[in-house]
């Protein structure tokens, strides 16, 4: 497993989500949709948490040309690599992978305060 470092500093309303994350995680598929202002921690909060529970992250890097069909081979390669070890992936979509939002869901959203978080 690849490990970046990171350097943050939690306070005990940052840990109170981190358990918070980390205890869904290790639920049986668990899953969270984490909604807060851009910059607040959010996809850090996340990672951390994947880490503590040893599963490993996959996001997706989107492009200027990305597209539907890449979305699709994205997790066509994420559903493969999950096929080997099935609870070990924590699949984190972003603000930033949404391009078309109105595509994205049936409603209307502010995309840049949410973070998605798929086991």
């Amino acid at each position: 497993m690849e490990v970046d470092r990171i350097d943050m500093v939690l306070f005990n309303d940052a840990l109170i989500h981190l358990g918070a994350i980390h205890r869904i995680l290790r639920t049986d598929a668990g899953h969270a949709l984490l909604i807060g202002v851009s910059g607040s921690g959010k996809h850090l909060l996340a990672r951390l948490a994947a880490f503590i529970a040893g599963m490993t992250t996959y996001e997706i890097s989107v492009t200027r040309v990305y597209r539907e069909t890449e979305f699709r081979e994205d997790l066509k390669r994420l559903f493969n690599l999950m096929s080997e070890k099935p609870d070990s992936f924590v699949f984190l979509l972003g603000d930033a992978q949404i391009t078309d939002e109105g595509r994205a869901c049936g409603y209307v959203v502010q995309p840049r305060y949410m973070y998605l978080i798929i086991k």
